[in-house]
C-alpha cells in the first residue's frame, strides 16, 4: 500500500515544511483556498498589528464592545473597507442587520476618519 505507513508522514511533513519555506505560511494558504477551499475552512487572514497601530480604530472598536457579536478582525474589515471607498463615487451607506448598533458605530467612525460626507442607513430585519 502506497503513501501508508510511517514514513509518509514524514515526506508529508518535509513537504510541507518546504513549501511553507517557498512561499511563506500566509501565500500558501491562500493558495490551498483556491484549489479547495474545504482543505482549510474559513479562515481569516488579517494583519492583526496594523490595526492595534491605529488609535482611532482602537477606539471606535472599543466603543463597539457590547454591541456587536463582531470580532475585532472583521470590525477592522469593515473599517478598511469603508475607508478604501472614500475613492468611489459618492454614495451612501447601508448596514442591514444592525443587532445592536456596534459595526454601525464602526462604519460611522470609519466614514467620519475618512472624511466621507454621506448617510449612513442601519437597518434591522428583526421588528
Amino acid at each position: 500500500m502506497s503513501g501508508s505507513g510511517p514514513s509518509s508522514g514524514g515526506v508529508a511533513k518535509s513537504i510541507l515544511q518546504s513549501a511553507i519555506k517557498a512561499l511563506g505560511p500566509k501565500r500558501l494558504l491562500h493558495f490551498i483556498q483556491r484549489v479547495d477551499p474545504n482543505l482549510v475552512g474559513p479562515y481569516v487572514t488579517s494583519d492583526y498589528p496594523k490595526h492595534l497601530r491605529d488609535t482611532a480604530f482602537r477606539e471606535a472598536s472599543a466603543n463597539a464592545d457590547g454591541f456587536t457579536l463582531v470580532d475585532v478582525l472583521r470590525r477592522n474589515e469593515l473599517w478598511s473597507l469603508v475607508k478604501q471607498s472614500a475613492k468611489l463615487a459618492p454614495g451612501n451607506y447601508l448596514e442591514v442587520g444592525v443587532w445592536r448598533g456596534g459595526t454601525g458605530l464602526v462604519i460611522a467612525e470609519a466614514m467620519r476618519e475618512a472624511g466621507i460626507e454621506a448617510e449612513l442607513y442601519l437597518a434591522d430585519t428583526f421588528e
